[in-house]
């Protein structure tokens, strides 16, 4: 029997608004499955709607931020509860148990093991799609910053 795989892909928006048309050309050229989207800079009066595709967004409540997770309609899946957090997110769970999780850390926010820990409780599958801020030469940056260096810590020693 042949596995079924999903297209997932991140894409740091940097404002939704003018660039929706882009976004449907992308995911409709590339058969994205998932698509989940940083730096939306949406907020309760923006629509976002896509044909075939369920949304799931966490505006900012001032200006900037924002995540979203588009998913096609096809895929069953539930939206989980927000994770209280300095770093924006948000996260659905998929019949077969993987946890996809969206995120955004603005460049002030410095990140912490607590935090990482809350993103990814033990036993379970999750990918976390986001833009953290975090540079590191191990992931072909010039330099790094501080939450890049915590970042791979955390990955290398967990």
């Amino acid at each position: 029997m042949a596995r079924k795989t999903l297209k997932i892909c991140l894409w740091n928006a940097d404002g939704l608004r003018n660039k929706l048309g882009e976004l449907i050309h992308f995911i409709s050229i590339h058969a994205v499955d998932v698509m989940v989207i940083c730096e939306t800079k949406l907020n309760h009066n923006h629509r976002l709607q896509i044909r075939n595709y369920d949304t799931h967004r966490r505006d900012r409540n001032g200006y900037g931020g924002g995540v979203a997770i588009l998913i096609r309609r096809t895929i069953q899946h539930i939206e989980l509860d927000h994770i209280p957090s300095n770093v924006e997110n948000i996260s659905i769970r998929l019949l077969n148990g993987l946890i996809i999780r969206g995120g955004y850390a603005p460049p002030h926010i410095n990140l912490n093991f607590d935090t990482l820990d809350d993103f990814f409780p033990p036993n379970q599958q999750i990918l976390l799609l986001a833009d953290m801020n975090a540079r590191h030469t191990a992931w072909r940056n010039r330099t790094n910053n501080r939450n890049g260096n915590l970042l791979f810590t955390f990955v290398v020693v967990t």
